[in-house]
């Protein structure tokens, strides 16, 4: 009988390791191999079962729209705007924390099924470093220019008086981001990777962010202290009560500023590149969770609503030219999220779980021995679901830590 290899190098490796433990007690082996093939379908594969997938997108999806609400509704709006008109402030407000809780929960699905597989195979390393990198410039980006008095009187000198468009959503959004993308990050490190490392222009690309965020903030410090602003044991982050260099020089601190939003906004407009290109040298979006990307795509409609319509009320479109990193993250982010969409439903779509089931009974059917190896399947038109049940599960290697120890 003729057959055509499916797997490649790693997951024929995995493959075998499944076959000699299951040649060792003979079929008594495989079957136990076979029941363990149902629970990992039935029990490991969320992104596969339809009614699985129904029932999470709608408790990803739902629970933002609901908080947003009812934190927009409940919580003081922002005195940001203090002309904007009732009850429009009020909407405002609303708006925002939806995208704030859209986005925020959006980091969570993406956890949880890491957790579940206990594997990150299929979620790019570099992804998640450069999105580290990303959110903690963010992150101190925004926590200054809401809470720092300097920070903000320097930025009402260049613009006019107008102060900066950034909301308390805003603050917590990027600290807790950067929180939960660490923590993502250390899931890389702990669970099954399947041979993905972070490559070397990742690497050297967040090196060299990182040595050029030092060296200005050296050359920012050195020009407050001389200009007596003392640095950061003088209050660095507090400095501007008394502005240490004149207003908009290229060593204040919120030039600096601009250039760590700036950073985020160049790690933005690149860190989903890995994540499309793995998925498509996978051909497969399993283990990336498509919720994640639902959740990014209506925080970012979001947040450009929010902005378009503050600037539009009260007339100050200060909050685009003053604030390019937030409108820029928008849309950079909702491109690569219709990017995801279409890999996941029209390029790679995933099979249901019962026909995934169905692949795997029709394999044991029709060759035990191609079943126990992985490796390859009849010829003809019967090797159709099993190339389904591949292309579904992404490879053999996916799925090895379930099928192995026994449980």
């Amino acid at each position: 009988m003729s057959s055509t290899p499916l797997l490649g190098a790693a997951d024929a490796a995995a493959a075998a390791d499944v076959e000699v433990a299951v040649e060792a007690e003979g079929d008594a082996g495989f079957a136990r191999f076979e029941a363990r093939c149902t629970v990992c379908i039935e029990e490991y594969a969320p992104c596969c079962s339809m009614r699985r997938q129904a029932w999470e997108g709608g408790f990803w999806l739902g629970t933002p729209v609901v908080l947003g609400v009812l934190l927009g509704a409940l919580l003081p709006t922002s005195q940001q705007c203090p002309v904007m008109p009732e009850p429009l402030d009020r909407v405002s407000s609303i708006i925002g924390w939806v995208y704030f809780c859209a986005w925020s929960i959006s980091f969570y699905p993406q956890a949880y099924l890491n957790y579940r597989r206990k594997s990150v195979v299929g979620l790019s390393l570099d992804f998640q470093l450069l999105n580290l990198l990303g959110f903690g410039c963010y992150a101190v980006y925004n926590t200054a220019l809401f809470w720092n008095p300097g920070v903000r009187k320097e930025y009402a000198c260049l613009h006019g008086g107008s102060l900066p468009a950034v909301h308390a959503n805003d603050v917590f959004f990027a600290l807790h981001a950067s929180v939960v993308t660490a923590l993502t990050l250390i899931q890389c490190a702990l669970y099954h990777r399947g041979g993905q490392r972070i490559s070397w222009p990742a690497a050297l690309g967040t090196g060299v962010a990182g040595a050029a965020i030092t060296a200005y903030l050296a050359a920012v410090i050195g020009a407050a202290t001389q200009g007596g602003g003392g640095g950061i044991a003088g209050g660095a982050f507090a400095v501007a009560d008394a502005p240490a260099v004149p207003c908009g020089s290229t060593l204040s601190w919120l030039s600096f500023l601009y250039f760590l939003s700036y950073i985020k906004l160049a790690v933005s407009l690149v860190k989903y590149i890995p994540q499309v290109w793995l998925n498509y040298r996978r051909q497969s979006t399993v283990g990336w969770n498509i919720h994640n990307v639902l959740l990014d795509f209506g925080g970012g409609l979001l947040s450009l609503v929010q902005l378009l319509m503050d600037g539009a009320l009260t007339h100050d479109w200060t909050a685009v030219t003053g604030n390019p990193v937030k409108f820029g993250l928008g849309f950079a982010s909702m491109l690569f999220d219709l990017i995801f969409m279409a890999q996941h439903w029209l390029l790679y779509p995933a099979v249901p779980a019962c026909s995934l089931w169905e692949a795997a009974a029709a394999a044991a059917a029709l060759d035990k021995a191609a079943c126990k190896a992985g490796a390859a399947v009849p010829a003809g038109d019967e090797a159709a679901p099993v190339a389904g049940l591949a292309q579904a599960s992404g490879g053999l290697a996916d799925w090895q830590p379930l099928l192995l120890p026994e449980a």
